[in-house]
C-alpha cells in the first residue's frame, strides 16, 4: 500500500511566510500554526481514506507533486511549503522526526494542471551495500 496524503488546497510560498514574520513575530507563529492544522486536517482526511498511515520503517523518502494551476508562483517559493508539511506530519505523528536520521531525501517536481493541490508520497529509502539510496 503507497503512503499518501493530498493536500486539496495552495500552500503559501516563503514570501507570503516571510510578509507574516516582518509584520510581527507573533503573526508568523500563527500563520505557521494555522497552515499546519489546516495540514493536519487533510492528514485525518487521508488516514481516514485509507491512503496515509503512521511510517514504521525509516530513513524514509518523500516525493511531492506540486500541482499548480498556473505558473505565476517562482519554484522555490512552491517548495519552501515543505517545512510546513514536514512539521504538520510530525505533529500528527505521522513521521517521528523530520531530521535526516529519519528522512533521507526529498524529490519535488511541479506539475501544471487545472487546479492547485499537492500530493506527498513517503517511501521507505533502498538500501545498497550498507548505504541508504
Amino acid at each position: 500500500m503507497k503512503n499518501i496524503l493530498i493536500i486539496d488546497r495552495q500552500l503559501p510560498s516563503l514570501n507570503d511566510y516571510i510578509h507574516k514574520l516582518n509584520s510581527h513575530h507573533q503573526t508568523g507563529a500563527k500563520f505557521k500554526r494555522e497552515i499546519e492544522d489546516d495540514i493536519i486536517r487533510y492528514i485525518w482526511l487521508s488516514r481516514a481514506a485509507g491512503k496515509l498511515r503512521k511510517v514504521a520503517e525509516y530513513p524514509v523518502v518523500i516525493n511531492i507533486e506540486w500541482h499548480e494551476k498556473d505558473e505565476k508562483r517562482d519554484v522555490d517559493n512552491i517548495k519552501s511549503a515543505a517545512k510546513f508539511i514536514l512539521d504538520a506530519m510530525q505533529k500528527a505523528q505521522i513521521i517521528e522526526n523530520d531530521g535526516r536520521k529519519f528522512i533521507s531525501q526529498i524529490h519535488d517536481t511541479i506539475v501544471n494542471d487545472k487546479k492547485t493541490f499537492v500530493v506527498v508520497e513517503i517511501t521507505t529509502a533502498k538500501k545498497e551495500n550498507g548505504e541508504t539510496k
